[in-house]
């Protein structure tokens, strides 16, 4: 549970651009238009040096905010080899007011 305000938080969920000064992890974020982001991770030891290639989807459903996150291949995000890409990454992030 994230005690913010709800808009806060969608804010920084939509600005995949600033996810390097929001998310410890997050070295680097590209975004290839379209929804479309290419997100480079500092993870420790043994999984350090990962990306991963994900097309973002929002939709609401009643009062929920959903953020959908699931790997695309993107010709624009080429392969680097200090980085090992994970080409099955999803998730969500699910957001309602808690009162």
């Amino acid at each position: 549970m994230i005690q913010a305000p709800l808009k806060s938080i969608m804010e920084i969920l939509e600005d995949q651009a600033n996810y390097p000064k929001v998310f410890e992890r997050v070295e680097s974020t590209v975004i290839l238009g379209d929804g479309v982001v290419l997100v480079s991770l500092d993870m420790p030891f043994p999984f350090s040096n990962r990306d991963y290639v994900v097309k973002y989807i929002q939709e609401q459903v009643d009062n929920e905010f959903i953020y959908r996150f699931h790997a695309v291949i993107h010709p624009e995000a080429p392969l680097n080899s200090k980085y090992v890409r994970l080409i099955h990454a999803a998730g969500e992030w699910r957001l309602h007011a808690l009162g």
